[in-house]
């Protein structure tokens, strides 16, 4: 059974080295969360019991660890929460992903990587400060509801969108560290500012949205073109954007992040485009995530460091194929028809490359 949030009784020189330590890495937005259930867990749980997560099973399986983060770290009193915002590809790259979309916060290095880095900086300095005290590290990808732990922690609320909003923008990852330090935690969030606004809502062309602060994974083109397993359902395909990689478009949209948003521009070369496409198309697993290091990300985009990981690896070579083909189709690139018709046996793909083959 999971615990209702303990109080917590702050000593004021703690929290100022903390806020000393983070803000001196870089992380100057930032709040404490107390630790509990989260507030829409119930939520939650029924938005995986109506199968909306679609194939994404860890998430039900994270399901106790989520109730109450104390089942990660037992002696966690608090949850510090930290935003890293990410910016658009500045307005004169000379080959920019904008209208063949690759999504944002992919176009660059894994952010799993460089965010863990900053946040083991912190913890490092915490724990020589306080060597008697507990730390854990936790990005997205851990059993958290950080979204709604960044509420609790004064950050922002979470949108019509699902995301996480604040009057900066929605352009931003969240990082966690679960501790055992008593710090004051930060006063809760507003309601939300969205006020009568359904522009995120309406903007999306596969309707993933079921209502309002509800998405429907199974029809989310992010979804569709990074976490599945699976080709798309082909009323879904008929619709479809010009698309590679995750999407932007309800976020594109929304009001708060309006000066985020840089305008379109001149896209990535035609041939350029199409070399890359027959790559992946062609291409065995491993040379296609061999690849990645260097297609995809303008020439001075952020660096994908020494250990060369770019967020696109997350669909895996087989997902990254799927997502070629629907490009072709989508832009009905003729130059690329013999590479989809060797896909029509594909075990996997086969049935979306005779579709695709339609559109040519």
């Amino acid at each position: 059974m999971a615990h209702e949030p303990m109080a917590v009784t702050s000593n004021p020189s703690i929290d100022e080295e903390v806020r000393k330590i983070l803000s001196e890495i870089g992380l100057a937005r930032w709040g404490v969360a107390p630790v509990g259930r989260p507030s829409h867990y119930h939520d939650y749980v029924e938005w995986i019991e109506q199968g909306h997560h679609g194939e994404m099973e860890y998430l039900k399986r994270h399901l106790p660890l989520k109730e109450d983060p104390r089942r990660l770290l037992p002696t966690a009193r608090c949850v510090i929460v930290a935003l890293a915002p990410y910016e658009p590809p500045h307005p004169h790259h000379e080959e920019r992903w904008e209208e063949v979309a690759i999504s944002l916060y992919a176009q660059g290095q894994d952010y799993h990587v460089w965010l863990r880095e900053l946040l083991s900086k912190a913890t490092a300095r915490l724990s020589s400060l306080f060597p008697k005290e507990d730390f854990r590290i936790e990005i997205d990808s851990g059993p958290l509801m950080e979204r709604d732990l960044a509420v609790q922690a004064n950050l922002g609320w979470i949108g019509k969108n699902s995301c996480l909003l604040t009057p900066q923008g929605s352009l931003f990852f969240i990082g966690s560290i679960l501790t055992s330090l008593n710090l004051q935690p930060s006063e809760p969030s507003p309601k939300p500012h969205c006020g009568t606004c359904t522009a995120c809502l309406e903007v999306c062309p596969t309707g993933a949205f079921i209502k309002p602060y509800t998405m429907d994974a199974r029809r989310c083109i992010s979804y569709l073109t990074i976490e599945s397993k699976s080709a798309p359902d082909l009323e879904l395909i008929k619709n479809w954007p010009v698309t590679f990689f995750g999407c932007d478009l309800c976020q594109q949209v929304c009001p708060w992040n309006r000066k985020k948003f840089p305008p379109h521009g001149s896209t990535v070369s035609q041939p350029k485009l199409i070399s890359l496409l027959r790559l992946i198309l062609t291409g065995s697993n491993r040379q296609i995530l061999r690849s990645l290091r260097t297609w995809g990300l303008p020439e001075d985009s952020i660096d994908l460091g020494e250990k060369g990981i770019s967020p696109l690896a997350r669909a895996g070579a087989q997902g990254l194929k799927r997502n070629a083909i629907l490009l072709v189709g989508r832009l009905q690139l003729k130059e690329l028809k013999g590479e989809i018709e060797s896909l029509v046996h594909h075990p996997r793909w086969g049935e979306l490359a005779l579709e695709t083959l339609k559109m040519l």
